[in-house]
């Protein structure tokens, strides 16, 4: 709805863990969570299929979802956690300026600013409050929407890492994979990530996640290549697939989804090293240099 707006939800733009998350709040969301799941359940487009369900222990949880292309993968892991969580997120258009802000709001939700050193420190505050009175935290450490066509998984940002460090909450892996209109999502067992240095814990937590998707893909993903690109290069199909989706989508923020993914100091070197290309005119003489 594009003239939407959520005025009565700004205050969870602040920085202050107080004023934006209650201890009312998170027992009265753990009520209300089996309503909002079988009302999701019932009014969702797409069909789901759970691949596997691994036994969740007591107490506070941070559940880390891939992030297929598809909004659709936030309600299912909401829904594939079975419990009510709390949802990390920089959608502040889509609380804001959207229906399904109100629907956010319910479920519970602690806005996430990648470019504001000072409200990525506060969302970790909110979380560890969040978690120190039992509830949950739904978390998409990728960052962004996986649009990489050979990336199972994209490479994590540390939060996850920092918040399991701070809690000793277990983090629960949940994939999720589109295959012709049906989503299948796989519940994993609980890691204890904090027990190792951020970039091995992060590292050990990807792994478990592009091993799910792979299990998901090698189970589910039954069509051949000359199915699957009808005619098409592998790039005019990925490409074309990827736009057609977005076309259905209300907000789609591109240069946010296209810029935000998380590089490390070597993918940051690599970009720099090849950033020359750009000012070349193609010759014979430099030809080699645009090799892939």
């Amino acid at each position: 709805m594009k003239y939407w707006n959520n005025w009565f939800f700004k205050y969870l733009t602040g920085n202050d863990p107080l004023k934006t998350i209650s201890v009312f709040g998170i027992h009265f969301r753990r009520i209300i969570y089996p309503v909002l799941r079988r009302l999701d359940e019932k009014m969702c487009g797409m069909k789901k299929v759970v691949v596997s369900m691994g036994e969740l222990p007591k107490g506070p949880k941070i559940y880390a979802a891939t992030h297929t292309y598809s909004a659709e993968d936030v309600e299912f892991a909401i829904s594939t956690a079975g419990e009510s969580v709390y949802l990390m997120t920089n959608g502040r258009s889509e609380l804001l300026y959207d229906v399904e802000g109100i629907a956010m709001w319910l479920v519970g939700v602690i806005l996430v600013d990648r470019y504001d050193k000072e409200n990525r420190a506060a969302a970790l505050r909110k979380a560890e409050r969040v978690l120190g009175h039992g509830g949950n935290i739904l978390i998409f450490p990728e960052g962004v929407w996986n649009m990489s066509p050979n990336l199972i998984v994209r490479k994590l940002y540390s939060g996850i890492w920092k918040m399991a460090c701070s809690t000793k909450a277990p983090v629960i892996p949940v994939a999720t994979m589109i295959y012709e209109g049906t989503m299948y999502i796989s519940r994993g067992k609980a890691m204890d990530i904090s027990q190792y240095t951020r970039d091995k814990g992060l590292q050990l937590l990807r792994d478990e996640l592009a091993t799910m998707k792979y299990e998901i893909m090698e189970k589910y993903g039954k069509i051949t290549r000359e199915e699957l690109l009808k005619g098409m290069s592998p790039e005019q199909y990925w490409n074309k697939h990827i736009e057609d989706y977005i076309k259905t989508q209300v907000i789609y923020e591109r240069e946010e989804e296209e810029k935000a993914h998380y590089m490390d100091r070597d993918d940051i070197e690599q970009q720099e090293a090849f950033k020359y290309r750009e000012q070349l005119i193609p010759s014979l003489q430099n030809a080699f240099l645009f090799r892939k």
